[in-house]
């Protein structure tokens, strides 16, 4: 057998700017190829008077599909770059 070739491997541990949540990148391009919050709430009816509503039905189901399928309430998940770019990109519309 012959021996291989020896190579420096060299490892950081830094991490730079990495994400513990790729999730959250998922679900946004699902969204985005196929609109599924927009299908969603095709499902619903929105049965609040609207003088007194502040978010969208939209928003709201998007706030909470995220929250189902990213992680357990908790404030650190909104330190996470990917978390806070779906975020960005969905609900400040």
């Amino acid at each position: 057998m012959a021996t291989p070739a020896l190579r420096k491997v060299t490892a950081a541990l830094d991490g730079g700017s990495i994400t513990s949540n790729a999730g959250a990148l998922l679900l946004r391009k699902i969204d985005r190829a196929l609109g599924f919050f927009d299908r969603v709430v095709g499902c619903l009816t929105d049965h609040r008077d609207a003088r007194l509503t502040e978010h969208s039905v939209r928003t709201l189901v998007a706030q909470r599909i995220a929250g189902i399928a990213l992680l357990p309430a908790s404030a650190d998940r909104f330190l996470d770059r990917s978390l806070a770019t779906f975020c960005r990109s969905r609900w400040s519309r």
